[in-house]
């Protein structure tokens, strides 16, 4: 049976297993492939094992509803304008100013207080680039602070780490067409994802040890008194069977490397088992849970570590491992690529905000041509000709329908102009409301008359206006007559 067809109206594909189950773990993965295989439905695999915390659980849920929710941002190949990308990092925050498709200024400190680490790095990025805060067109926010520094700058794109740093890895890696893996070694925890055409459709992150994470290597370079630098180049030049480093605990992974150095271990040595042993738990952890696509692009601050870049290579028998530029500002990067500067000709996307603000558009529109038309039908039926009344009712209510459609439009002006986080959705409102009430306005003084006689003379009895006139006065005078008669009845009784 075609997959397709299993799976036809899914739009996403949540896999769980439970605490400890190995035969969970092979279904598991079994049901991931299956589904892979037949489909391009995005996946995200996740074991309780791995006793993920409420945020980390939630990222991983919000980057599914991004693949399937924001597709058409995710697949945006090209950068236009100018924008911002901040990524606040467990230990580093980084900042990157891209103009017209190109990176054009960096920055990038270490990550204490949010905000000023921010500014700090947006500063380092504005050097020399002869611009500033005013100047940009559009702020993305990406990585755990994320929320506060895009509700601190009014950021238009506050995204989670996942499906940012898959676009900037393939952007960066010229890889935006076809197939790939995105492996992020980062200093708490590491992401893989595969991705097609640019959009991510698998990943997986965290893991349940320190010890497959740059923070080992941090503590490594520390105790070999080498910079984080200088560790990649010294393993480079080390053989990692020579170094004796057995356990997968950061604690005692550091006990194996002072007890390698005291038996005399070479310190390349050292520093190359180092990068063999975050490779293997990455691999054990994450990279398993994955069906590697070729090209495999490393980002992140480790993949300037050239050893682990080795290490990772062998670990997957010899696989050709890119680190395209700026890798160790990939998720600025992603964020600045898919945070766009939304002209008024192209924000008006028919979703759920367009939606709102044309339903009442057409409430209010239909209002005004309610009023006409009661006005016209009113002067009709007093005796008026069809065209003179329709052209009287609408003289009567030009000047109320004027001043209710500006009055709304007025309104809905700083929905139209805001900014900030989820200035997207109100500027959608406002715009539609505005442009709708100018079109409906204009429609209703000029064409419901129109429509009305066109209905009345051909869609419905037409009274001609002598015979109207006559009714009307026959009307007058029974209702003359009853009120009379009522009148005398009610004297006779006293």
């Amino acid at each position: 049976m075609d997959g397709t067809a299993i799976y036809q109206g899914v739009c996403a594909v949540f896999i769980a297993t439970c605490f400890r189950c190995a035969e969970g773990a092979l279904v598991r993965n079994e049901v991931r492939r299956f589904i892979q295989n037949n489909t391009r439905i995005p996946v995200v695999t996740y074991s309780f094992t791995e006793r993920t915390k409420a945020d980390e659980l939630f990222i991983r849920m919000e980057a599914l509803a991004t693949t399937v929710t924001r597709r058409s941002i995710l697949a945006r190949e090209k950068q236009e304008g100018l924008t911002l990308g901040l990524d606040s990092g467990s230990t580093t925050t980084k900042a990157v100013l891209m103009e017209n498709n190109k990176v054009i200024g960096t920055g990038w400190t270490s990550t204490k207080d949010i905000i000023a680490s921010a500014q700090t790095a947006a500063a380092e990025a504005f050097e020399g680039t002869g611009y500033n805060w005013d100047d940009v067109d559009g702020i993305g926010t990406t990585g755990y602070g994320r929320f506060t520094m895009g509700q601190e700058f009014g950021a238009e794109l506050i995204q989670e780490e996942l499906s940012v740093n898959a676009k900037g890895a393939v952007y960066l890696a010229d890889c935006q067409k076809g197939e790939a893996t995105v492996l992020d070694i980062g200093g708490m925890d590491n992401k893989v994802i595969t991705v097609n055409n640019g959009i991510p459709d698998n990943f997986t992150m965290g893991g349940i040890c320190a010890g497959a994470s740059g923070r080992f290597l941090d503590m490594t370079s520390r105790r070999l008194d080498v910079d984080i630098t200088e560790l990649g180049p010294l393993a480079v030049q080390g053989d990692w069977r020579k170094a004796s480093l057995n356990s997968y605990c950061i604690v005692f992974g550091i006990q194996d490397l002072v007890t390698t150095l005291a038996a005399g271990g070479s310190k390349a040595d050292v520093a190359m088992a180092a990068c063999h042993s975050v490779s293997e738990q990455v691999y054990e952890q994450q990279l398993q849970e994955i069906d590697i696509r070729e090209p495999l692009i490393q980002v992140g601050g480790t993949s300037l570590i050239s050893g682990l870049v080795q290490a990772v290579s062998e670990t997957l028998g010899g696989i050709e491992v890119i680190v395209p530029e700026y890798s160790q500002h990939i998720g600025a990067v992603g964020a600045a690529l898919i945070t766009q500067y939304i002209p008024i000709m192209t924000v008006l996307s028919n979703d759920v905000y367009f939606q709102v603000g044309l339903l009442t558009t057409v409430g209010l529109a239909s209002k005004n041509a309610i009023l006409i038309v009661e006005f016209a039908k009113d002067l009709y039926d007093r005796g008026e000709r069809l065209t003179e009344a329709v052209i009287h009712a609408a003289k009567l209510r030009f000047r109320p329908i004027l001043m209710t459609s500006m009055a709304f439009i007025l309104g809905v002006v700083p929905l139209a102009v805001s900014s900030g986080a989820g200035a997207a959705g109100r500027n959608e409102i406002g715009i539609c409301v505005i442009g709708g009430m100018l079109t409906a306005t204009f429609l209703a003084v000029f064409f419901v008359p129109v429509f009305f006689v066109l209905v009345m003379r051909y869609f419905t009895k037409y009274v001609p206006s002598d015979v109207k006139q006559k009714l009307s006065e026959e009307h007058e005078q029974k209702l003359e007559a009853q009120l009379e008669s009522a009148s005398n009845n009610k004297f006779d009784k006293i």
